[in-house]
């Protein structure tokens, strides 16, 4: 490759095979006889929100290894292939960024081994930036992007060699539903529904109803404030859970729990959004793949902006760094208890946005040409035998001498064997195989009768009819055994109070309004069997608490004087009763996160306390003030970027409809090929 005045920096990445090359800015390199320059720096661009940057998004990616292997194969032997870029800080790294990816994924290269060629000569490159409003410190590098790639690589994430760009373009796309596949089958990040029309982003939930029912989608989950009715999604199948906290914040505790806890239970996919579907969406994803997937908290956010530009904003990074170890340390606990492996971490079969799956999931399911049923099975019968006669099966049997006329003249079954068998002389029925028990003799010859119409005669063999007795033989006994069982058990098992209760004469009308009579007749015999409480506990059952307590609605939890039929309550199984009766009770309001430590204290003794007042969001960072979010913001830059595209392709459209018409029919061809 001849040496040019515009090259900064040179760096030869395969041997005589691929270069990469930083000029000047606005310089072009030209094609030569043994070089082929060619640039993405105006193809594949980053956009950004805020003064955020990069890296470029998974379809960039893919366009541009397939953009490199055209030319690489064109040029194979031939010529040298350069990617120059500018020198422009962007570029510069969004360029090695690319290259970089491409010897991860085609040739093989390691994390370190793509990116030495890049960093030769003192070649320093920008630290990508997340999207916040101003200069943050919260920066990813290439190294961690590179390692994302090669990891998610492993575990299945993506096959560029069964990836459709195309519908990866259409999901990014507002008009698409602004969604973004992370983990295949597992987690779709998407922008939060709208189901009012005041707003200038209308994009009600009925729009993804489609794409998640194709999809395996079983769960949404909302992290902002309620703006459309969850029960669309509940109505279509897909359960649906609210875990709010503020826009921009980190996620509480008992909210990175129950989703933790929702995520490891579902066996569908989780379509997960906040406001823009970015910040605290990408948090709570980031937690699940540091935990399942051992990834550390970079490469997390690298693989998470890759797939979904923007994810997790400013101090959201520092708070997936800080529970890193933590998440890591719970994976392995989690691998260890469910797969006696702590190694053992997920594999994909199917990449995100996958062909193959798409086509396997939309196969057709083949029916039978006939809904009738398959035909009987043809018996093979011996060939001495001739083949009997079978009676109709809606013919009515009269009595029991045709009956027996019948199934001594045909046979049920048939047993094929290589060693020949001898023929049955007589009746198996009339054999004293079988010793019966003295004590079961009735039972045995009430349910004689109902097997002899199972066994068969003469043209039976000798092994079948055995058999057949054998296994009526242990069905009668088995049944005569529960016939025993059941009343011994129906003559024990009595339910009764575990106490004896004293029902005053006052009160007794409004007690028996309550009651039923088997409560009454259980009341009663409690002196007459004294060893009930041991009976109970033999069934494992534990002593029920008193009812004077369930009907009263007092507890000794609500500081209330105990009432005379409390008083009544035996000494040996008061603390059981007592335990039994504070564990079953509740608190009569619903509890959650925001109760305190005293509060949970007595609701587990079942206190009937008022729970104190859920805390408020900050209203600097709540969904819930007046004045824009950050959410809001994201969202508006979204739809005003994707209203400019919009309106580009409208104008281009109409500058080509009007060079149509203004050719003639001949031209028009060579026009739509230009």
């Amino acid at each position: 490759m001849n040496r040019n005045a515009d090259i900064i920096f040179t760096a030869e990445y395969v041997k005589n095979v691929l270069y990469f090359v930083i000029v000047r800015n606005g310089k072009i390199l030209r094609e030569t006889s043994d070089a082929h320059y060619f640039c993405i720096d105006d193809e594949l661009v980053y956009e950004n929100y805020y003064s955020d940057f990069g890296p470029l998004n998974l379809g960039c990616v893919y366009k541009y290894c397939k953009l490199l292997n055209e030319k690489l194969r064109l040029c194979l032997k031939k010529k040298a292939v350069v990617h120059y870029t500018s020198a422009e800080p962007k570029k510069k790294t969004n360029s090695a960024f690319l290259i970089g990816c491409y010897g991860v994924l085609y040739f093989g290269f390691s994390p370190r081994d793509a990116l030495k060629p890049l960093l030769t000569h003192g070649q320093t490159y920008r630290q990508f930036q997340d999207a916040a409003q101003f200069d943050s410190p919260y920066t990813i590098s290439l190294m961690d992007c590179m390692q994302a790639i090669k990891k998610a690589r492993d575990l299945g994430f993506f096959n560029f060699q069964d990836f459709d760009c195309g519908e990866y373009d259409r999901l990014n796309s507002i008009q698409g539903g602004d969604l973004n596949w992370i983990v295949p089958g597992k987690f779709l990040a998407f922008i939060g529904p709208v189901d009012s029309r005041l707003t200038s982003f209308y994009h009600p939930p009925e729009l993804y109803l489609k794409y998640f029912t194709e999809n395996n989608v079983k769960i949404v989950i909302r992290l902002n404030k309620r703006s459309y009715d969850g029960n669309v999604f509940n109505n279509a199948g897909i359960a649906h859970y609210d875990l709010f906290f503020p826009d921009g914040s980190c996620p509480p505790k008992h909210i990175l729990f129950k989703f933790l806890q929702i995520s490891q239970e579902s066996n569908g996919a989780i379509a997960v959004h906040c406001k823009a579907g970015l910040g605290r969406t990408g948090s709570l994803i980031g937690s699940y793949l540091i935990k399942h997937y051992r990834m550390t908290s970079h490469e997390a956010i690298s693989w998470m902006r890759i797939c979904r530009s923007g994810s997790v904003i400013g101090h959201q990074q520092e708070w997936l760094e800080q529970i890193e170890s933590w998440l890591i340390k719970q994976g392995n606990l989690y691998r260890k208890h469910k797969y006696q492996d702590t190694e053992r971490l997920p594999i994909h079969e199917f990449g995100i946005y996958s062909i193959a799956e798409r086509n396997f999931r939309q196969k057709p399911v083949l029916l039978q040409k006939s809904p009738s049923p398959p035909p009987p099975i043809q018996r093979h019968l011996r060939p001495d035998i001739a083949a009997p006669v079978r009676p109709q099966a809606s013919k009515v049997r009269d009595n029991s001498d045709e009956e027996d006329e019948i199934f001594l003249t045909s046979c049920d079954l048939t047993v094929t064997s290589e060693i020949p068998l001898t023929q049955m002389k007589g009746c198996i029925i009339k054999s004293n195989i079988i010793i019966e028990d003295e004590n079961d003799n009735g039972h045995l010859d009430k349910w004689k009768d109902f097997w002899k119409n199972f066994l068969c005669c003469k043209p039976c063999i000798q092994i079948c009819n055995d058999s057949l007795w054998k296994l009526s033989n242990f069905l009668m006994r088995s049944s005569i055994f529960n016939d025993h069982r059941g009343r011994q058990l129906s003559s024990t098992v009595t339910v009764t109070p575990g106490c004896t209760i004293r029902i005053p004469t006052n009160t007794a009308p409004s007690y028996a309004a309550h009651m039923t009579p088997s409560f009454f007749n259980a009341a009663s015999n409690t002196t007459q069997k004294g060893n009930l409480t041991q009976n109970r506990r033999r069934l494992g059952r534990s002593p029920s608490p008193s009812p004077t307590r369930v009907l009263n609605k007092q507890t000794r939890a609500t500081n209330t004087p105990p009432s005379p039929a409390e008083k009544s309550v035996e000494k040996g199984s008061s603390r059981l009763a007592l335990k039994e009766a504070l564990s079953r009770l509740k608190l009569s309001n619903p509890r959650d996160g925001s109760i305190g430590a005293a509060s949970v204290g007595a609701a587990s003794l079942g206190a009937r306390r008022e729970a104190p007042a859920t805390k408020r969001a900050p209203s600097v960072r709540s969904d819930e003030r007046h004045t824009a979010t950050q959410g809001d913001m994201l969202n508006s830059i979204k739809f005003q970027r994707r209203l400019r595209e919009t309106l580009n392709t409208d104008r281009i459209r109409n500058v080509f409809h009007e060079k149509i018409s203004a050719h003639p029919s001949k031209d028009r061809s060579n026009i739509k090929n230009s």
